[in-house]
């Protein structure tokens, strides 16, 4: 089998720039470096590419910014298995501001294992709230990395990992938090390595989030599940005009229920 390195990729790329649009594009396991990621971007900034999987190679932060930098990055809706090493929450949050409002759903990022560590990740995290697409952080490690290595994560430091993906999905502080919430992100990933669980209350925020309806659906779900619940504050809707009272009204009386039984419809019978 060819292990493709920049020289065996450069006689490829005549080929892959007669192509419009690539569905995936699986360059792992091979030596690929940041010469072959140059090589790409040069294919990219000419042929769409849906998934792009380059684990397991010599690629550098530096490559994977050329390569997201590239004129068609904007379409890629799949990075699965970038694995980049040493990645900082710096570099990260460049990462995610430059993908920001592209096609970009899922992305799997391979680090060693020895960076992750509770800032690390609650950081990343924070990170989060500058993209408006992203559904699905996968951060894997190929390594398992033994208990004595101080992996093993404490309950403390699984609640507030918790605690901030509810902050970004769902920050129940106000109403006007609620509906300036992340409705789109839906999973965090993390490999076996890392020895984490999220916590029932983020898994079923993202639940809602995963739901196939709309945004503005899911941000009714969490309004009726998490606000409008006992004594909530009513000053959000001092100032509102009377015509909106009964639009506010829609959003305690409608039933969830009715969200999974669309043969019984309510009002207009639209959700």
């Amino acid at each position: 089998m060819v292990s493709l390195g920049p020289r065996e990729f450069e006689t490829l790329v005549p080929f892959l720039k007669t192509r419009t649009r690539l569905n995936r594009l699986r360059l792992y396991r091979n030596r690929f470096d940041n010469q072959s990621a140059r090589l790409l971007a040069g294919v990219m900034d000419q042929v769409r590419v849906r998934l792009l999987e380059i684990s397991h190679n010599q690629v550098t932060v530096e490559g994977l910014s050329k390569i997201l930098s590239s004129g068609n990055a904007i379409h890629l809706e799949k990075l699965f298995r970038c694995q980049v090493g040493q990645l900082d929450v710096d570099e990260i949050s460049r990462f995610l501001q430059r993908v920001s409002g592209s096609a970009l759903e899922s992305i799997s990022i391979g680090i060693d294992d020895q960076i992750f560590h509770e800032e690390w990740l609650e950081s990343l995290i924070l990170m989060l709230h500058q993209n408006s697409t992203l559904k699905t952080l996968e951060i894997y490690s190929d390594r398992f990395a033994p208990l004595e290595n101080g992996l093993l994560r404490s309950k403390s430091f699984c609640e507030r990992v918790s605690d901030a993906i509810n902050a970004l999905i769902c920050d129940t502080a106000s109403f006007d938090s609620i509906s300036g919430s992340n409705h789109v992100f839906q999973s965090l990933l993390l490999s076996s390595s890392f020895c984490f669980e999220l916590h029932r209350s983020a898994k079923e925020i993202m639940e809602i989030n995963a739901r196939p309806i709309a945004l503005n659906s899911r941000l009714r779900c969490k309004l009726r599940k998490y606000y409008f619940l006992g004594k909530f504050d009513l000053q959000p809707f001092l100032s509102m005009k009377p015509a909106f009272i009964p639009k506010v009204l829609e959003l305690v009386t409608r039933s969830e229920k009715w969200v999974q039984d669309p043969d019984k419809p309510r009002g207009n019978g639209r959700y």
